[in-house]
């Protein structure tokens, strides 16, 4: 396939550039000067990284973000470091495996081509590598958008004149600007609207956490207590480690939070572990929007919608059957059910 002009000035331009000047930059950024005044951590929670999640890092260069960012992410989360030259796809292995890290990805390739799958991606990061007169910012933000999923974060540092372009991208919102690293959202898919309400799904962020495990407490404690029984202690550290793990997005009903969806998706499959509706919202069909858009999700993706019920919450399991889902199997207490393309 024949490369856009603008991706043929950035091969010609990067070629240009010299070994010899990389290399010089390199040492900058390798120096104890910079670890010591810049501590790449501050920068990487500025971008708003989590435990759990799937991360792009463009540009890995010598590795200066990409070990401590593998580090925030844990052994659920996974780093992709991007990167075009292969010196430096050399270099950041090395310390990857210096480091014992097993949740990284060290790729030589082209930013505005990654060859990765559409909406794979929770994060990507851009340090240190704009502006450069030689990136095709249009092409670059084409790609971004394509691999991020609705809702994913693009974070750059530092920041400079391409935050105007990026705010005129079709792509990308501005979300804020955190020790000096600027957030573009990509756009929440939207949700058809319901009773008189206009519905929108959002990243959760840390401040939600209280109103989710309300939430969870005022929705699922009945049916908890049916099945298992209900210990608080447990329910709040397992919500917690639950919280780190999965992609946990809040349901808005025009400025006010309604509700939340917890999604997993899967190699074969995307599966919703939690549908959660507060009380007064429900039987209002919020919970019926959501989960007409997740079968629109996995559709276009060629995924089914896999979940489980409880024989406690018979109210899920009509509402569930009554949009296509069937029971695959029953694990007591689980029963499994599966909406297929």
């Amino acid at each position: 396939m024949t490369s856009r002009p603008e991706e043929r000035a950035y091969s010609v331009a990067h070629a240009r550039l010299g070994h010899g000047v990389l290399r010089a930059l390199a040492a900058v950024m390798e120096s104890r000067l910079r670890y010591r005044f810049f501590a790449p951590q501050q920068a990487l929670q500025g971008a708003g990284i989590r435990p759990g999640q799937t991360v792009l890092e463009i540009g890995c260069g010598t590795g200066f973000f990409t070990v401590p960012a593998a580090r925030l992410l844990g052994e659920r989360g996974s780093l992709v470091a991007l990167d075009r030259l292969p010196a430096s796809v050399e270099a950041v292995s090395a310390k990857v495996r210096a480091a014992g890290l097993k949740n990284v990805r060290v790729v030589e390739g082209n930013a505005l081509d990654t060859k990765l799958e559409a909406e794979s991606m929770d994060l990507v990061l851009i340090f240190g590598v704009i502006p450069a007169p030689m990136l095709p910012m249009g092409a670059l933000l084409d790609e971004m958008g394509r691999v991020l999923r609705p809702g994913g974060t693009m974070a750059i540092w530092p920041p400079s004149w391409v935050h105007w372009e990026v705010c005129r991208s079709p792509h990308f919102t501005y979300a804020g600007k955190k020790h000096g690293v600027l957030k573009y959202r990509t756009s929440a898919p939207k949700l058809p609207a319901r009773a008189d309400q206009d519905l929108d799904l959002r990243p959760a962020s840390e401040r939600d956490r209280e109103f989710l495990y309300a939430l969870h407490r005022s929705t699922m404690r009945d049916v908890i207590e049916q099945t298992w029984g209900w210990d608080d202690a447990w329910q709040r550290a397992d919500f917690d480690r639950r919280f780190r793990q999965f992609r946990v997005s809040v349901i808005e009903a025009g400025s006010r939070s309604v509700g939340s969806l917890w999604l997993e998706q899967r190699p074969d499959s995307l599966y919703i572990h939690e549908l959660q509706v507060t009380p007064p919202q429900q039987g209002r069909g919020i919970g019926t929007a959501v989960i007409e858009m997740v079968i629109e999700q996995g559709a276009s993706r060629g995924l089914p919608i896999d979940l489980s019920v409880v024989p406690a919450n018979p109210r899920a399991r009509d509402l569930y059957e009554r949009l296509g889902f069937r029971v695959t199997c029953v694990e007591p207490p689980f029963m499994r059910m599966r909406h297929d393309l």
